[in-house]
């Protein structure tokens, strides 16, 4: 699939799923995400009830604990959400005032998060509250994108639930990390004195130290902090000092660290702000919006703090060469924006990562299969790039091209360093050996029985219409396919790039297909490799080179009789019978091992078709009955088969030993007492015999209607008599026969052109007439003169008619099927009055020819 075909398809899968999510009465999203700004940013619960609150509060998942810490770091009153907490608990009443204050301070410090909307012009307004239906929308949508290529980089943020906020308590930070806002410091002195403090960051960036006072440490570092209370701490404890001789020391680490809120927005699943870690950087802030869209750029995504820009920042070396250098920490109230990309290229085939892959301008063949992990070692030298031009090198009727995309193998590295990559690239790198299929042209199957399927013809992959700049190679090469034409390019570059002529490639005769443009006829040049550095090649050609596999019919032999696998074999010079008798799978049990017949066709003389030979075989080939006794060496053939090798057309028998016989054996199902599978004892063992050792029939066995089947046919007898001593029903069995004694069946079916089928209760007495009244009678086109009745032992009978006039009806039995077939069934079927009446004349004129000669 190309890349433009990739994405036709995610569009048009993407507007049946907003259809489908309407339908189904999901909650409208737009699939696209918003560009949402700084204006765009705002809270969207100014206004909300005491019960809203309580909602949110609950649906944040803290307890009352969780949350006054927060607010206690941030520099708020710690209980000013009590009161909503014991509603929540059925304690306390709605505070009367002060509803947005306590708002604000939970969305600053993250523990509600403001909901982002954007303009409504933009389209349907994308709420966190709809990110479960826009989550449904997305999984079906890649669902049903089975065999699309991935976007590079997007698996990364893919995940299986909504994400859900973990506050990072404690953890290392570099020693670049700067003290603000919420963070919480552990001070501990030792010495003369033993001391541990816990201090918060207030929202004035002051901490505050029993007997010290406050010390201003917002946009410290640890190192900073440690300096400025050398001197603070010293004034306080004596002992504290940057000389060797300190009696007291102290030290200052991290505890838990403060939240920050980042915005997201752009291109992104899931835009809006977030609460993170204080060390969070842009990879988890990505990673909490659910990572760009198909269209968002993971390589020009920008943050902005404040009035500050700092630039585009590049993922693609976080993933592709495991560099963080793209990855940098985030602040409170950062910006991250997300733009669509520019340029998407696929790569598919060859190669270690087959995906869509964004380039930045400038990139070359190099940089794409360096994202793409590098070759297979398989891969060919030169791959294909399908390549719609821009619009400003675009003429009539030259709009897209086929290039050769150099993979830098063969000291080509520098081509494909220079070989600049453009948006909406297809690259395709073949395999070595892969196959090159040709395409079948469409046949309109006819509807016809037992016709044998066509064998499964080949099929290539032109390119589609109106692309231009491409040659096809096919045949024997070790490359073929569709390559690059270029101005003035000779039959014999074209060659060298489809790897060179194979050996068994004819090389006196190379086709060139070509149809003229204009006019559309077709035309075929024929040359030959030595002079093909003179033949020049236009677009559109098609060049075969011919191999001897497919020029010469592969000559066979064969083997038949007491043999794994009978059957044709390829011929090869030299190979004798023992040869193909171990290439047919050897000998089944009961062949002639010692000895094979050979047969040799003649061509040459129309008296004599073929000669006959029998050979003596080894006695090292494999046999599966090792006791079997051999005949002397004076009674085996005189010619050995090792001194007689085979010719094309050669047939080789194995016989079967004398007197061998295979068991043969039956089934029996049904009302006997232990029925199953039963080898024949001998081989005229007949019907009754089994039944006996069967343990005969059961109380309930209706042996009238005892049916034996041959080779899947009914042979009609009569289980009845068979047991009361008439040897001409009781049947001699053959291998393979299966035996069933039903039980009785009280009713008879009509079927077949009656006015309803049915299934009706036998009664003695019952004739054909009255079962097909019972079943409403003949419909207008049933042919009542081929009325048939099978009964239950697989005996059939059919109604007969005597001068038109007299019918004989066959008798009904219980469990019998009648069958009223239509006249349209039959060919010819209906009576024919002409044919009748000619019939009919002619013996009328006969006898009154003979008549009047007596008379005379």
């Amino acid at each position: 699939m190309t890349f433009l075909d990739h994405q036709k398809n995610r569009r048009f899968v993407c507007t049946s799923l907003v259809a489908l999510g309407c339908l189904c009465g999901l909650t409208p999203v737009d699939l696209a995400p918003q560009n949402v700004g700084n204006q765009q940013i705002q809270s969207m619960m100014q206004g909300a009830s005491p019960q809203e609150i309580v909602e949110r509060l609950r649906q944040s998942g803290l307890s009352r604990t969780e949350v006054q810490d927060q607010l206690r770091r941030a520099g708020y009153n710690p209980s000013m959400a009590d009161a909503y907490f014991d509603m929540m608990e059925g304690v306390g009443e709605a505070p009367a005032e002060g509803a947005d204050q306590v708002i604000t301070a939970l969305e600053n410090v993250g523990v509600i998060l403001r909901d982002v909307e954007a303009p409504f012009e933009a389209g349907f307004g994308l709420r966190l509250s709809d990110a479960d239906s826009l989550e449904l929308l997305t999984s079906l949508l890649d669902s049903l994108e089975v065999g699309s290529l991935p976007v590079f980089g997007k698996s990364f943020f893919e995940r299986t639930s909504s994400f859900q906020f973990q506050q990072l308590e404690n953890g290392a930070v570099g020693a670049d990390y700067r003290l603000g806002p919420g963070d919480e410091g552990i001070l501990l002195i030792t010495g003369d004195v033993e001391l541990s403090y816990r201090f918060d960051v207030n929202r004035s960036g002051m901490i505050l130290i029993p007997d010290v006072g406050q010390v201003s440490v917002s946009g410290l570092t640890i190192a900073d902090l440690e300096s400025r209370l050398y001197e603070r701490l010293g004034n306080v404890y004596s002992g504290i000092s940057r000389s060797g001789d300190a009696t007291t020391r102290f030290d200052v680490s991290l505890g838990a660290l403060r939240t920050i809120a980042v915005y997201v927005s752009g291109e992104v699943e899931r835009p809006n702000r977030y609460p993170l870690s204080g060390v969070a950087t842009l990879l988890e802030a990505l990673y909490a919006a659910g990572g760009p869209t198909e269209i968002g750029s993971l390589r020009r995504v920008r943050i902005e703090r404040g009035q500050t820009s700092f630039g585009e920042f590049d993922l693609y070396s976080y993933f592709a060469d495991g560099s963080a250098s793209g990855d940098i920490r985030l602040e409170n109230g950062d910006l991250v924006f997300v733009p669509p990309v520019q340029s998407q290229v696929t790569i598919t085939g060859a190669v270690r990562r087959e995906a869509i892959f964004e380039m930045l301008e400038g990139e070359s063949a190099s940089d794409l299969l360096k994202f793409a992990g590098g070759l297979d070692p398989d891969a060919t030298q030169i791959g294909t790039v399908h390549r719609t031009l821009p619009p400003e090198s675009r003429t009539v009727g030259f709009q897209s091209v086929i290039l050769d995309f150099p993979t830098g193998k063969n000291g080509e590295e520098d081509s494909a360093n220079s070989f600049e990559m453009f948006p909406g690239d297809s690259v395709t790198i073949k395999r070595v050996g892969e196959p090159y299929i040709l395409e079948c042209e469409d046949v309109v199957e006819e509807e016809e029985e037992d016709v044998e399927e066509p064998e499964a013809c080949e099929s290539r992959q032109l390119p589609p219409n109106f692309t231009r700049n491409w040659a096809e190679v096919v045949g024997a090469v070790w490359s073929p396919g569709i390559y690059q034409v270029t101005p003035g390019q000779s039959l014999t570059d074209l060659l060298e790039r489809a790897g060179g002529i194979r050996p068994d490639g004819l090389q006196s005769i190379i086709h060139i297909s070509r149809t003229n443009q204009e006019t559309g006829e077709s035309s075929l040049i024929q040359t030959e490799l030595s002079s093909a550095g003179a033949v020049t090649i236009e677009e559109f050609d098609q060049v075969t080179l011919f191999g001897q596999d497919s020029l010469v019919v592969q000559d066979s032999v064969s083997i038949f009789g007491l043999i794994a696998e009978p059957g044709r074999y390829p011929f090869a010079v030299q190979m004798t019978a023992e040869d193909l008798i171990l290439q047919a799978g050897g000998f089944e049990r009961g062949a002639i091992p010692w000895q094979a017949e050979v047969v040799r066709p003649i061509t040459d003389n129309r008296s004599t078709l073929s000669e006959s030979t029998n050979v003596s075989l080894s006695r090292n080939l494999p046999y599966s009955d090792v006791a079997l006794a051999w005949p002397e060496e004076s009674d085996l053939p005189a010619t050995a088969a090792r001194d007689l090798p085979l010719g094309a057309g050669y047939e080789v028998y194995i016989r079967r030993l004398p007197n061998y016989e295979a068991p043969r054996h039956v089934t029996i199902a049904g009302e006997v007492n232990r029925p199953g599978e039963y080898v024949l004892q001998s081989p005229d063992e007949r019907l009754t015999s089994i039944i006996e050792r069967a343990g005969g029939l059961t109380e309930d066995a209706y042996p009238e209607g005892g049916r034996l089947t041959r080779q899947g046919t009914p042979v009609g007898t009569s289980f009845q008599n068979a047991l009361a001593g008439d040897l001409e029903n009781d049947l001699v069995l053959a291998d393979g026969d299966q035996i069933i004694v039903p039980i009785y069946d009280p009713t008879i079916l009509v079927e077949g052109a009656v006015a309803f089928e049915s299934r009706m209760r036998f009664r003695v007495g019952m004739d054909l007439d009255e079962a097909i009244q019972n079943a409403g009678g003949y419909i207008y086109d049933a042919d009542e003169g081929r009325v048939s009745v099978e009964y239950l032992n697989g005996q059939r009978a059919t109604v007969k008619k005597t001068l038109w006039l007299f019918k004989n009806s066959p008798n009904i039995e219980p469990g019998s099927r009648i069958t009223v077939p239509l006249k349209s069934e039959a060919p010819g079927s209906g009576f024919d009055w002409n044919s009748a009446l000619s019939g009919t004349l002619a013996a009328l004129s006969a006898f009154a020819t003979v008549y009047i000669a007596v008379a005379r």
